[in-house]
């Protein structure tokens, strides 16, 4: 090769008597520069050099198979990707050739771990995810979890959280986030909150199954009640949503009486003594808008349509004491000279104790979706 002064300097090649062979750049007599070595041992590095020592960047194949491919530092590894025999990967920082600082490994079995390392071995806050996608975020002592972590499934949902000792889990608790890289504090707040929304759509299904079970029971049991119903059905359905009875056509005070105004038209309501009405189109009422509210200990009827559904013309002061409230909320009371037609009304009903809430929605439904519709 080449020579200044008496050194190597240059482009050359050596061979060392124990078989060892260099051939790259010299200078001031050492390996300087782009060069590869060849071990005795079948290992070789080819790559940057100052002054005999692997700086820079470079790769070696060793003589097991295993490669390393990055950069050096006192011709040590320093960062870069290891790949093991067994076709293991480590990508990240090394420090006296083991593992240690920041990297991540994926393993033969498919896993795959990032995170802090230290002596070669997984130790410090860390993400495992095992072959199956199953995921452990937390510390980590000697390759196994040690401290606080969590598990997660694989499709997402929270296993285990709280403390690990001797790779076992042993104490549920809330892990510390702040504690944690932002990159996984992140993520484990991204599945919390999945994991609420989960449980919360999981709740909502459950009540709604149970409000469908429960009223499919409640339409199969008014169905075979309305069959039992002799007489004007129409007439026993407005008697219960006024009287809570089938049979009561009046009120307790025997002041108000349920009444057909128009049976052809479907209009239903009562009326009082002093010649009062509140006149009911069933066939206008959207079915869907009927609700039942409780005011005060008593229960509210709210009932609408597209056209007109009600006409109140109250004559006189001497109402039950609920029907005054309702109807003085509305403006409908005290008593107008002309009746008012209205799309939509709260109605008052008896305070009677005897009704049955399904039976009192569903006879509702019955005269507005069946008995009054064409």
């Amino acid at each position: 090769g080449e020579w200044i002064n008496g050194l190597r300097d240059g482009g050359g090649t050596m061979t060392y008597p124990d078989g060892a062979q260099y051939d790259g750049e010299w200078k001031d007599g050492k390996f300087n520069g782009s060069g590869t070595m060849s071990y005795p041992d079948g290992a070789k590095y080819d790559g940057e050099w100052i002054n005999n020592s692997r700086e820079g960047r470079g790769s070696i194949i060793y003589e097991n198979g295993a490669t390393y491919q990055g950069t050096w530092k006192n011709n040590q590894k320093n960062i870069g990707t290891y790949t093991f025999l067994d076709g293991e990967i480590y990508e990240g920082e090394f420090k006296n050739g083991l593992r240690e600082g920041k990297g991540s490994a994926t393993y033969t079995d498919g896993a795959i771990y990032e995170g802090e390392w230290k002596n070669d071995k997984r130790e410090g806050i860390g993400l495992y995810i095992n072959s199956n996608g199953q995921r452990y975020i937390g510390n980590y002592v000697m390759n196994v979890p040690e401290g606080e972590g969590i598990e997660i499934t694989e499709d997402g949902k929270i296993l285990r959280e709280g403390i690990y000792q001797n790779n076992s889990f042993q104490t549920p608790k809330e892990i510390d986030l702040n504690s944690l890289p932002t990159i996984y504090s992140k993520m484990i707040k991204e599945i919390k909150l999945e994991e609420a929304k989960r449980l919360e759509d999981a709740e909502a299904k459950r009540i709604a199954d149970e409000h469908d079970k429960q009223r499919k029971l409640d339409d199969a049991k008014f169905n075979a009640l309305f069959e039992l119903i002799s007489g004007n059905k129409k007439q026993k359905l407005t008697n219960y949503i006024f009287n809570g009875s089938f049979d009561k056509q009046q009120n307790s005070e025997k002041n108000i009486t349920v009444k057909i105004f128009n049976e052809e038209k479907c209009i239903l309501g009562w009326e009082d003594q002093w010649n009062g009405y509140i006149k009911i189109l069933w066939k206008n009422i959207d079915p869907l808008s009927i609700k039942i509210k409780e005011s005060n200990g008593f229960k509210i009827i709210n009932l609408s349509g597209i056209k007109d559904i009600a006409e109140v013309g109250i004559k006189s002061k001497n109402l039950p004491d609920n029907f005054i409230q309702v109807l003085k909320e509305q403006s409908l009371f005290p008593p107008k000279s002309e009746p008012k037609k209205l799309k939509s009304i709260d109605l008052p009903i008896s305070k009677t104790n005897n009704y049955e809430l399904y039976i009192l929605k569903r006879s509702m439904e019955k005269l507005s979706q069946d008995l009054c519709y064409n």
